[in-house]
């Protein structure tokens, strides 16, 4: 890895070395520049199974974990996201493949593979066959991303998931990271802590859940979606803020199980 990677104090450079020995996770300072699944608890919808909910997190104060990842018993194809427990981090699983992250400091974070962790609330699905459609127009905000993943998908029913590959030109993602012993009654004492990453001129792969009928469960109330950004070199993930992708280099992927638009709105 780049110096400019690496953490610039003793201080850091043991905390990632505990974290690497303990978790096996990477150290990393960000750039600057349908079936179902077998869980203890979870509903499911068209394919779609959602643990807890995001209001009653965020709201209700109810951050422990309510799924444990290694409890869902089939992982290959898996795709799921959703925070750590106590919200102390960021999950995302692409392909079956585990990803937690969590703060070290304002400018790097950590991120490791493993499914030993818990969630208060996630949402998980699978696929393994998928459209593959390459985008020409531009996508130049989290907005017009999710205009162009509902115009490619509005005839799809209930909710899905996407993946979208290509070269940002400017992202922001987050990772919370509320003190430990906090109770929440609101967004903003929820996103205590919280810290923000650029990622600049990188490969990243987007995996989202698109739905109309799940604010406060899995979406903000604001949104139709919700989406982890995780750079090609795996080195950095979280929930994304923001994006715009460099002409040209973006290809979605929606799942052949949906019904899908030829061309979006």
């Amino acid at each position: 890895m780049d110096n400019k990677y690496l953490a610039n104090t003793s201080l850091h450079y043991l905390l990632a070395v505990f974290a690497v020995s303990f978790f096996g996770f990477n150290s990393c300072k960000p750039d600057p520049a349908g079936g179902t699944a077998s869980v203890r608890v979870g509903k499911i919808s068209s394919g779609v199974v959602v643990t807890g909910s995001m209001e009653e997190t965020i709201k209700g104060g109810r951050l422990f974990g309510m799924l444990h990842l290694d409890s869902i018993e089939v992982k290959e194809a898996l795709y799921g996201l959703g925070p750590l427990e106590f919200l102390m981090g960021e999950l995302l699983i692409i392909d079956g493949e585990a990803y937690v992250s969590k703060v070290l400091n304002d400018s790097v974070a950590l991120i490791g593979k493993s499914y030993n962790a818990k969630a208060p609330f996630f949402v998980h699905t699978y696929s393994d066959s998928w459209y593959e459609l390459p985008v020409a127009k531009p996508v130049n905000s989290i907005e017009e991303l999710e205009s162009m993943v509902a115009g490619y998908a509005r005839k799809a029913g209930g909710p899905f998931v996407f993946r979208l590959s290509g070269k940002v030109a400017e992202a922001t993602v987050h990772i919370v990271n509320l003190p430990p012993g906090s109770s929440v009654t609101s967004h903003e004492e929820a996103h205590q802590g919280k810290i923000n990453y650029p990622v600049s001129h990188r490969d990243v792969d987007v995996v989202g859940f698109y739905s109309s009928d799940h604010k406060g469960i899995f979406t903000h109330h604001e949104t139709h979606m919700h989406a982890h950004l995780i750079t090609g070199d795996r080195r950095l993930m979280g929930h994304l803020d923001d994006i715009a992708f460099e002409a040209g280099s973006i290809t979605l992927y929606l799942p052949k199980h949906a019904a899908v638009s030829e061309e979006a709105n």
